[in-house]
């Protein structure tokens, strides 16, 4: 019987530690939204216990949290059941110096949602004669997150590229520059990690607004189009810089290849 009542008796501490409240420290507040170190980062709206200056305890419920060490997490006491002692809302429980020295919660470069890049455009064919364009064109992109759900995002690009070319058609050469304006819309998934990169890979759509400069026997003449087209891309983003890879086709334009770009988050 006393080994049975042994038993019991840890299986509930074990029950009781599963399902605990995650703990943390009180470093500071502001008004009253407590500043609280953690173990560990926990999710919005998770309910952790806090230990207060006096060795008192009072249940917050989590607001936002860092996801770097050191994990500071947001928090609101009045939001649970078990207030905070009558006492702490004295400015005497916790020291000025503890408040203005408050370790900030760390700015995560991966939640920044704008980014700019700049690269180049390599096509791999021009639809017009027989010629060559130049090795690769001049890229500057945009970029906005629009949507964040866990490791899949959305995210709106506006880009500008510029690049040159030289056919022959007939017995004739004639000189092309051409500036595109594509803007598009990328799905994109982060399926692991590299060391401190994230690995991304997705797919999108857009539009590809077209001017085109011919020059035929020192005569010149412009164009003006636009056309859809899709793009796949894959890259690696770490501590707001990126390097990324995109593959493009416009149908039934001279605009398909490859881009490569680098950039950063802010």
């Amino acid at each position: 019987m006393r080994r049975l009542f042994f038993t019991l008796m840890v299986f509930a501490c074990l029950i009781q530690a599963a399902y605990a409240n995650p703990t943390g420290m009180l470093v500071g507040r502001t008004g009253d939204i407590l500043h609280v170190s953690l173990a560990e980062p926990v999710s919005e709206g998770s309910i952790v216990t806090v230990t207060l200056p006096d060795n008192g305890e009072a249940d917050a419920r989590v607001l936002s949290c860092t996801k770097e060490w050191p994990y500071i997490a947001l928090a609101k006491s009045g939001q649970v059941g078990r207030q905070v002692t009558p006492a702490y809302s004295t400015q005497a429980i916790v020291p000025q110096i503890v408040v203005n020295n408050v370790v900030k919660p760390a700015k995560s470069k991966a939640d920044d949602r704008f980014s700019l890049q700049a690269g180049a455009f390599y096509p791999v064919y021009g639809q017009i004669g027989s010629g060559t364009y130049l090795d690769y064109w001049q890229s500057y992109r945009a970029n906005y997150t629009i949507l964040k759900l866990g490791a899949i995002d959305a995210t709106v690009s506006g880009e500008y590229m510029k690049g040159f070319a030289s056919f022959n058609v007939g017995d004739k050469k004639m000189a092309r520059s051409a500036q595109v304006i594509p803007v598009t819309l990328m799905g994109r998934v982060k399926p692991f990690r590299v060391g401190s990169w994230q690995m991304f890979v997705g797919a999108g759509a857009g539009f590809y607004g077209m001017h085109n400069q011919d020059t035929v026997d020192g005569v010149t003449t412009e164009t003006h189009g636009g056309a859809l087209g899709h793009e796949l891309t894959a890259g690696l983003e770490a501590r707001g810089w990126m390097i990324e890879a995109r593959y493009r086709n416009v149908p039934n334009t001279e605009i398909r290849g490859y881009s490569l770009a680098l950039g950063t988050r802010f």
